[in-house]
């Protein structure tokens, strides 16, 4: 074995603790030397959560500039996303490879200069687009890649849905306010299956967006979800709910639905794609919204054969973590190898859907149509 790299974690949320630390604390080709959090509170939750996996507190840190002078080689970023962009030039500019907690950033203008610095430090930027690597989606993708020998041939529509009953997360957090978030669901959920869609269309630039945004159940603090402190009088000022239509270039096109509230059975995360010679359904539907031991997936490939329905569905093991360690361990071995796993996000993917994330908000505001410029 050569050299270990090192690694650690901007933020010590739960993003942090669940998904990151715990698979850099595990891997033998890395030395973690440990996560950076202002907060004593958020500090003590680490070393109790990841003590038990070999945390210290000496790999606790809350001076910035201490933690950047370790010699780091990668860090996930799991701050705020308003966050995202300073953090990540500031690793830019420390020559440090860096995995980015979804959304890349709160408007595409960041994204923008995230990119550029990454390109003028020759350092890796991957967003954490963790659905691409759930065991259904790999078996999925193992079947309708590549194209020209797929079930379902050249996909050129899709519905991507995710939506809850009660689900609004920590009402008062920076998730509900705006100028931390950038928006509500559409940026926090939706995002993600999105980028099964886009991916499996090959990305397409999208040429226009109509979307709407809503304040269902705003105020009702039976709609929060199980995720932290809601706290009645906490700021909220992002939508609840969005439905919209993209339009991509070649003629492809996109549905798209997300909520943290609505007054549906139950929460459900799902990606309907069409294509040229058959069609997808992955899908995941939870008994208790947020919390994924009560989810059920499914991934199933529709096809006609002998002119009769012939499906062909995933049998397999569920993660109960959506593929967010697997797309950390995947993030850790492209570096270690420096071989590029193909399921991880290029940088330009987050533009897009930064692009188009931002007609969304423009078209729910103004009530018209958004073309997007390139």
């Amino acid at each position: 074995m050569g050299k270990k790299l090192k690694a650690g974690v901007i933020g010590g949320g739960g993003s942090s603790t669940t998904f990151h630390a715990p698979v850099y604390l595990a891997d033998e080709n890395i030395e973690f030397v440990g996560i950076l959090d202002p907060a004593e509170i958020s500090r003590q939750r680490c070393l109790k959560t990841l003590g038990p996996l070999g945390l210290t507190a000496s790999q606790l840190f809350d001076d910035e500039k201490v933690f950047m002078d370790q010699g780091l080689d990668m860090v996930s970023i799991c701050v705020p996303n308003v966050q995202h962009r300073s953090v990540m030039v500031a690793c830019a500019e420390k020559k440090i490879h860096v995995l980015c907690e979804k959304p890349p950033a709160i408007n595409a203008g960041e994204v923008a200069e995230m990119i550029s610095a990454a390109e003028s430090a020759n350092v890796k930027l991957v967003w954490q687009f963790n659905n691409r690597f759930r065991p259904e989606a790999r078996w999925m993708w193992s079947h309708i890649f590549p194209h020209y020998n797929s079930p379902i041939g050249d996909i050129v529509t899709a519905q991507a849905e995710w939506v809850r009953r009660n689900g609004i997360p920590g009402r008062g957090s920076w998730f509900t306010q705006k100028a931390m978030s950038g928006g509500g669901p559409i940026i926090d959920l939706s995002i993600h299956v999105m980028d099964l869609a886009l991916f499996a269309m090959g990305y397409p630039k999208p040429t226009y967006v109509m979307a709407t945004a809503s304040d269902l159940f705003i105020n009702d603090m039976d709609a929060c979800g199980p995720w932290g402190f809601s706290d009645p009088d906490g700021i909220m000022d992002v939508e609840t709910a969005s439905q919209g239509m993209v339009l991509f270039e070649g003629g492809k096109s996109m549905q798209y639905r997300a909520s943290w509230a609505e007054r549906i059975v139950k929460e459900r995360v799902a990606c309907v794609m069409q294509g040229t010679k058959g069609g997808v359904l992955l899908e995941r539907t939870f008994g208790q919204d947020g919390i994924d031991d009560t989810a059920i997936d499914k991934c199933i490939i529709v096809q006609q054969s002998f002119g009769q329905p012939s499906n062909n569905e995933f049998i397999g093991l569920r993660d109960p973590f959506m593929g967010r360690r697997t797309s950390v361990k995947a993030f850790i071995d492209s570096i270690v190898s420096g071989q590029r796993n193909p399921l991880l996000p290029e940088p330009e993917d987050g533009l897009t859907m930064m692009k188009m994330i931002d007609a969304m908000y423009e078209s729910a505001k103004t009530g018209k149509p958004v073309e997007i410029v390139w």
